[in-house]
C-alpha cells in the first residue's frame, strides 16, 4: 500500500477529507518518534509496543570474500504486536 492509497483509505474510513487524513496520519507518527526518543518506548494499544534496544558492536561475516568486518554498535527500534494484533492472523 502506498502512502496515497493509505491517507485515501483512511480518509474514507474517518469521513474526512484526504489533506486531513494526511495531516493525522503525520501527527501519529510524528507523536510516535518523540515518545520513542524521550521515554525509549511506546504503546499503541490494540497494536503493539514499539522500544528502543541497544546493539553492541559485533563480527559480521562476508558471504561472497568469506571475510570478516566490525559492525558498530548501535540503537535499533524493535516492534513487539499485541495480542490483540496478533489473533488476526
Amino acid at each position: 500500500m502506498t502512502k496515497h492509497e493509505r491517507i485515501k483509505a483512511v480518509a474514507e474510513k474517518a469521513g474526512i477529507t484526504h489533506a486531513q487524513a494526511d495531516c493525522a496520519i503525520d501527527a501519529l507518527l510524528d507523536c510516535i518518534i518523540q515518545e520513542l526518543k524521550a521515554e525509549k518506548t511506546c504503546n499503541l494499544v490494540r497494536f503493539g509496543t514499539f522500544s528502543i534496544v541497544h546493539r553492541n558492536e559485533r563480527v559480521g561475516h562476508n558471504m561472497c570474500t568469506g571475510g570478516t568486518f566490525i559492525i558498530p554498535e548501535r540503537d535499533a527500534i524493535k516492534f513487539k504486536p499485541s495480542k490483540d494484533l496478533k489473533a488476526q492472523f
